[in-house]
């Protein structure tokens, strides 16, 4: 996720959370986003985040952006209500037709919990009672598009420079 802060006043530029992937197909189940381990990525900034539930994320900064280090793990909305848990594939399938929001462990196993937080759908990361913890929103594509567009432009400023010098690398 990304602080709706530091980023409400950038260009126009997946509808994810840095924890929440969005499916586009609601009918099967999730599939995680590779994702840096809990506690493995040190806070770049300094700052920290936090969800309803009190998990505590680090926050990076690329380019303009602040972005949670850690994959969401959050079980209620912002609002404090209850995300119901999908336990197996049938539940996130049902859930899904009933247009509902829930959340569940990748492969339905709690265990996939530390290394890939939890998976919402498409309802639940949509939802108007809010997914992401307080002055954090869900990433929009252009906040994705952003995202690349700094580690684009990082390789080439490192590439020209490291072309400026030939014979000192």
């Amino acid at each position: 996720t990304v602080p709706a802060k530091v980023t409400d006043n950038l260009p126009a530029t997946i509808a994810t959370t840095a924890g929440a992937p969005v499916q586009n197909d609601v009918k099967t189940q999730p599939k995680p986003v590779p994702s840096t381990p809990p506690g493995k990525m040190k806070s770049a900034t300094g700052k920290k985040a936090q969800d309803i539930d009190g998990n505590i994320y680090n926050v990076v900064k690329f380019g303009n952006q602040m972005w949670m280090a850690e994959n969401l793990s959050v079980s209620k909305f912002r609002n404090g209500e209850l995300i119901p848990q999908a336990k197996t594939e049938k539940e996130w399938i049902d859930a899904n037709d009933k247009r509902q929001a829930v959340w569940c462990y990748y492969q339905f196993n709690a265990a996939n919990g530390k290394k890939y937080g939890k998976l919402y759908n498409w309802y639940a990361v949509n939802d108007e009672r809010g997914l992401a913890p307080e002055g954090w929103r869900v990433a929009s594509l252009n906040d994705w598009v952003d995202l690349d567009n700094t580690r684009i432009i990082k390789k080439k400023t490192a590439q020209r420079l490291k072309s400026a010098a030939p014979g000192e690398w």
